[in-house]
């Protein structure tokens, strides 16, 4: 089967049953500018930018975050970012070890917005929808034992534009791309502005793994020639 999604704010096309990505469907013409929001999330060499939840160690071993329990509970940290209300975001992860947890929420281990347990050396990406200016991400031990580490990697929010297929899976924003209606009248925008800096991008997930069978990618196109449009199918 198919389906067609016309709100006031996007128009996603037909659907087909089996669909992996809708997206590029708005009707709101402001540009969107992306730029990575977590501070020092690589842990290149220390722990600036992250505060410490429920009494844990933080310490930086091997390039990796890793969060010590200092004692019976689950020790872990976090970092407050600037966020816009009603704005999606993509948040990414990497874990080393099992038991893990990720809270994101309004204030430090909070879970108002989403919390999430991670499995034996994941690497995960979830998007979710800020409800304040600023938001908590902590990632915890999820184990009481004292003493009990994990360690933690490439920890990355950026803004998001909307997937509005039934998987969700935004894309993330780098630099700026220009939103413009694609006529006078029209409700509907196109996105412009593409370079090596300014693009959009989703990360990896296992919607994007098509296997050997048959698959096809559509969308608009207006090329350098103001005058001609083109469908672009595969």
């Amino acid at each position: 089967g198919m389906t067609a999604q016309v709100t006031s704010d996007f128009n996603t096309g037909w659907m087909n049953g089996d669909i992996k990505l809708a997206t590029l469907s708005d009707t709101d013409a402001t540009n969107v500018t992306g730029s990575e929001l977590v501070t020092n999330g690589d842990f290149a060499t220390d722990t600036t930018g992250w505060t410490a939840y429920n009494s844990a160690t933080l310490s930086v071993v091997s390039g990796k975050l890793r969060t010590t329990n200092g004692a019976a509970s689950s020790g872990g940290a976090g970092q407050a970012i600037t966020t816009v209300v009603g704005q999606l975001y993509v948040l990414q992860v990497e874990l080393t070890g099992a038991n893990g947890f990720l809270h994101i929420g309004t204030s430090i281990g909070n879970t108002s917005i989403l919390g999430r347990t991670l499995t034996l050396d994941e690497s995960v990406t979830v998007d979710f929808v800020a409800t304040s200016t600023t938001t908590w991400v902590t990632v915890s031990n999820n184990n009481a034992t004292l003493s009990t580490f994990k360690e933690w990697d490439n920890i990355s929010v950026r803004l998001a534009v909307e997937d509005r297929s039934v998987n969700g899976n935004g894309l993330q924003v780098f630099g700026t791309i220009t939103k413009t209606v694609v006529e006078t009248g029209a409700d509907l925008v196109g996105y412009s502005g593409f370079s090596a800096s300014n693009y959009l991008q989703q990360p990896y997930n296992s919607d994007l793994d098509f296997g050997t069978g048959d698959f096809s990618v559509m969308g608009w196109v207006k090329g350098g020639d103001s005058t001609q449009d083109y469908m672009l199918a595969r």
